[in-house]
């Protein structure tokens, strides 16, 4: 028989609610499921309809929003910015081994990356940004497409599609926000990149084998927010050079240096950063807190039942209030859009209608940690897919000193190929929780211990 609610971790609001439910134990995939969700990692279940997979989900969500709010509304911490900055300057200037998609590598120096993947672009930032100054790297191109430039923490690793990536890619386009504007010239596999990021006056630029192609983005003037050089390649591999070594094409414009040469002053600490994933200057307006969840449904009477399920957790959450909208065809879409306007936590729906509300800027999906799927395997459609994909592909990736954005499926089988291809695509090193034993298990992952007929296992990259 499974253990207590109070040997899981649950909260008391928590407690309080399933105690409403005259739910006196935890069924089996919520014991399973919510110490693994509450610990951050991805993770992957296989539960049939019925079994309780909704408060296997929703109570772990309610329960760490609730933790991260009342953080959030504590007093800031004193910061010592000057052990900030030494900590981050002790650090090599490399691309990121974290802050990057799954599907693309990185080098053990950090000086190179590659994605084999020839549907999916893969992103990757460096490991620090800056805040000031006038800095120059250099990209020599392999293989493949590729975009190249720069991006604040809160972007998206798929370089240049919102606003706060600055990209110019090998058509001989700039990109931002969704933009593809002429610029520049083409380059492919031999060619190198010279970036120039100046903060002084506002400006990004590029080169192409050492020809200065002129300014591609004039930042707004109120834009204070620290830039990583940022990288989004597609069945390609790239090289990068932060001025450790010569460079083939030195910066054609006078002030600017290496990367490897950066004023101490002008590193942004952890804490600049960070500030931009808690809805600081890359947020909406000041003091309105944004969603942090997203649960997706396959159909509007499953997003229905699962909203109503988050309504009862959250009931006794009133320190801080936890809100949640449900976003799906059929609703009020003003009212839901005044909730979110007003403030909101958690986002239920179905994929068509919150995929609507983010490509709208309706829903700023900016601050968003979690990404949970109800009935994976229904969301495996080509059209459905897209739609969850292209959903995903706003989302933050986190990295650089914040968390990653975790992703939870639920699903009637984890061993199809359909679901073993989205987890490849979307997760990172997830736990698996299967209900129907080890035959269902597939040879991907590595079994780890065992609870009753339960089958816990993590994947095998």
């Amino acid at each position: 028989m499974p253990g207590g609610w109070d040997g899981i971790g649950v909260a008391p609001e928590l407690l309080q609610a399933v105690n409403e439910l005259s739910w006196p134990f935890p069924r089996d995939v919520q014991d399973e499921a919510i110490p693994l969700i509450l610990g951050g990692g991805d993770v992957m279940v296989a539960a049939a309809t019925g079994s309780g997979k909704t408060g296997a989900f929703g109570i772990p969500i309610v329960q760490t929003i609730l933790e991260q709010r009342r953080y959030e509304s504590r007093p800031a911490p004193k910061i010592d910015e000057s052990a900030l900055k030494a900590a981050e300057a002790a650090k090599s200037l490399m691309l990121s081994p974290h802050d990057r998609d799954p599907i693309l590598k990185v080098s053990d120096d950090g000086l190179s990356c590659r994605t084999d993947h020839p549907k999916f672009w893969g992103g990757v930032r460096a490991n620090k940004s800056v805040k000031g100054g006038k800095y120059f790297y250099e990209v020599e191109i392999g293989k493949g497409l590729g975009r190249v430039g720069f991006s604040t923490a809160a972007a998206t690793l798929e370089l240049g599609i919102d606003d706060s990536g600055f990209g110019y890619g090998g058509t001989a386009k700039k990109s931002n926000s969704r933009r593809f504007d002429p610029y520049g010239e083409k380059y492919g596999d031999g060619d190198v990149l010279g970036c120039y990021v100046d903060l002084e006056q506002k400006e990004i630029s590029f080169s192409r084998n050492g020809n200065f192609l002129g300014v591609a983005f004039k930042l707004p003037k109120t834009f204070n927010d620290p830039l990583f050089p940022a990288l989004c390649l597609k069945a390609a591999e790239m090289k990068v050079n932060f001025g450790a070594t010569p460079f083939k094409h030195p910066p054609q414009q006078p002030g600017f240096k290496a990367f490897s040469q950066v004023n101490p002053d002008h590193w942004a600490t952890v804490a600049d950063n960070t500030r931009l994933r808690r809805g600081g200057s890359a947020g909406g307006k000041a003091g309105r807190k944004t969603p942090v969840a997203i649960i997706i449904a396959p159909t509007k009477e499953l997003a229905k039942q699962i909203h109503s399920d988050i309504l009862t957790f959250t009931e006794f959450c009133k320190d801080p209030a936890i809100e949640s909208v449900l976003l799906m065809g059929g609703v009020n879409f003003k009212a839901a859009a005044a909730t979110l306007q007003k403030g909101c936590d958690i986002v239920v729906g179905t994929p068509s209608s919150v995929l609507d509300f983010a490509k709208s800027k309706k829903l700023d999906v900016r601050n968003v940690s979690t990404f949970c799927l109800d009935e994976a395997d229904q969301l495996c459609g080509f059209d459905t897919l897209k739609m969850v994909m292209a959903l995903y592909n706003l989302l933050p990736r986190g990295g650089a000193g914040m968390d990653r954005l975790q992703v939870c499926f639920f699903s009637a089988t984890l061993h199809s190929r359909e679901i073993s291809q989205l987890a490849q695509r979307i997760c990172h090193n997830p736990t698996w929780v299967d209900l129907k034993g080890e035959d269902t298990v597939p040879d991907t992952v590595r079994v780890m211990c065992r609870h009753g007929n339960l089958l816990l296992a993590v994947l095998c990259s």
